[in-house]
């Protein structure tokens, strides 16, 4: 019995070993990191592509902004012009409008 106290001894003790169980720890580490790696990089380019859509969509609504804000103004100046004729020169719209030939 004592033989094999130490035999386990030695084996426990065996530096061999301990280099092959952090070596293979380490090789998990390296492989976990990777695959951590890969992910960040999968969930970069979504996020990345949803940026892009949605700066799209902001263009989009940019331009949409200014055309409508250029019918504003011209309906806006339209609607003082048509109130100034009747209130300062006094003008109206013709209830009849006839056709004048040369």
């Amino acid at each position: 019995m004592g033989k094999a106290v130490a035999r386990r001894q030695r084996a426990s003790a065996d530096p061999g070993r301990w280099r092959s169980a952090a070596f293979g720890a380490l090789l998990v580490c390296i492989v976990w990191t990777a695959l951590a790696v890969v992910e960040d990089a999968r969930v970069t380019r979504a996020l990345y592509q949803a940026l892009s859509e949605t700066q799209r969509e902001q263009d989009q609504l940019l331009e949409q902004h200014s055309r409508l804000s250029l019918e504003l103004g011209a309906m806006s100046s339209l609607q003082k012009v048509e109130e100034e004729a009747t209130t300062r020169l006094n003008m109206t719209f013709p209830h009849r409008i006839e056709k004048v030939a040369p």
